[in-house]
């Protein structure tokens, strides 16, 4: 019997979905994409345990869905037994606890001009990278070079109910985040690196020791 994966969308570049689908399918797995936004809560079930489940989705309607549908010995990359429940809080503040070096980041959540002043010196000063979280491949990122510039996006980014960053534009390696569990295809197509197949690889490997298969 076909083992079964099964994938969260919701707005994943088609590349992504491509790549793991085409991992799926060298290793003879059947595969489904489940789409958050047309996910019907009251007709479905958790998935059977051996299912293998991915949300390489980001958006709260996906990690619903995937919630969902995680249960008892369904096979995810989660680490912790409570799987999509835990939350590992803020990156930039588990960054700066581990002492790694970051970009100097800070939330905008006013439109106020002496608020949205401080905050500019906070960060050394124009030019400035703002970010609206959510996008892949610098989508949602942008460089501001003056305060029209910054009123402006502010406004914009936060009257549409988005949530903002704005951080020090930097000239020498920072880390910046660390995606989890999404946003593979750059590393794999750039450097040519499977990383998709490395990756359906692991949950089958974790699917044996979960339900004590010999090798």
């Amino acid at each position: 019997m076909s083992v079964r994966l099964v994938l969260v969308d919701d707005g994943v570049p088609r590349r992504s979905l491509d790549l793991l689908l085409g991992a799926a399918s060298r290793s003879a797995l059947t595969t489904h994409v489940v789409r958050a936004s047309a996910f019907t809560f009251a007709d479905a079930s958790p998935l059977a345990p051996g299912d293998l489940l991915y949300r390489p989705a980001v958006s709260s309607a996906a990690i619903r869905v995937e919630r969902f549908l995680f249960g008892p010995g369904v096979i995810s990359f989660y680490v912790d037994v409570d799987g999509p429940y835990f939350d590992s809080g803020d990156p930039y503040e588990l960054f700066a606890r581990a002492r790694i070096p970051t970009v100097q980041t800070v939330y905008c959540a006013s439109r106020r001009r002496p608020t949205l002043e401080a905050l500019i010196e906070r960060v050394g000063g124009f030019p400035i990278v703002a970010k609206v979280p959510g996008g892949e491949g610098g989508i949602g990122v942008v460089r501001l070079d003056s305060r029209a510039a910054l009123y402006s996006f502010v406004d914009f980014a936060l009257g549409g109910g988005h949530a903002v960053q704005l951080m020090s534009f930097i000239g020498r390696p920072h880390v910046l985040e660390v995606n989890f569990p999404c946003f593979h295809a750059q590393a794999e197509v750039v450097a040519g690196t499977p990383v998709s197949d490395a990756m359906i690889r692991h949950l089958l490997d974790k699917r044996d020791r979960v339900l004590g298969v010999a090798p």
